[in-house]
């Protein structure tokens, strides 16, 4: 596949190539579904980088097919949180790093909304209240130099919740 940055692999998720992968998934779920009766309500996207972008867009734009997402080092392209209005929010996952040079934690305006504003946007989808349980992960490797958080807005709409597992002094990984 050639794109914008050269030949190379990477999802359509909002830039870089003309192919129609939001596209290419909704099909490819509807011929798993007729074809091997998959449960149409356990189809997940998870992804790292730029698959992460694309786990944003797809239940941005197919959320009747996709039943939660989480994002790894991903995050939404400025200008699309607004847009991003399903008519079924979907629970939602970020883990991301604050010292990620790729996607930063605090946002890039070309490339990548800061994380905290793209969490916000899916609390205010699901209806979740501002309030969260904060739980600090245990730091089984003292080596790396980062410590993880995870951040859950429990008090949703029934069957919904958000989390951010953030990773202080963690990279693109």
């Amino acid at each position: 596949r050639t794109t914008s940055y050269g030949v190379g692999r990477h999802w359509n998720a909002y830039w870089g190539t003309d192919v129609d992968d939001l596209g290419f998934i909704n099909h490819l779920i509807d011929y798993l579904h007729l074809t091997y009766q998959v449960d149409l309500s356990r189809v997940y996207a998870t992804g790292m980088s730029n698959g992460g972008f694309m786990s944003y867009n797809l239940a941005c734009n197919l959320p009747d097919k996709i039943a939660a997402i989480a994002s790894v080092t991903g995050s939404m392209v400025p200008g699309t949180i607004d847009d991003c209005q399903p008519a079924i929010a979907r629970p939602t996952m970020e883990i991301h790093g604050t010292a990620d040079g790729t996607v930063p934690y605090n946002g890039s305006p070309v490339i990548a909304a800061p994380i905290e504003e793209v969490v916000a946007h899916w609390v205010n989808l699901n209806n979740c209240s501002s309030i969260s349980d904060t739980t600090e992960i245990p730091n089984i490797d003292t080596t790396d130099l980062s410590t993880a958080t995870r951040i859950d807005y429990n008090q949703c709409d029934p069957q919904k919740m958000v989390s951010l597992i953030k990773v202080e002094n963690g990279g693109h990984t």
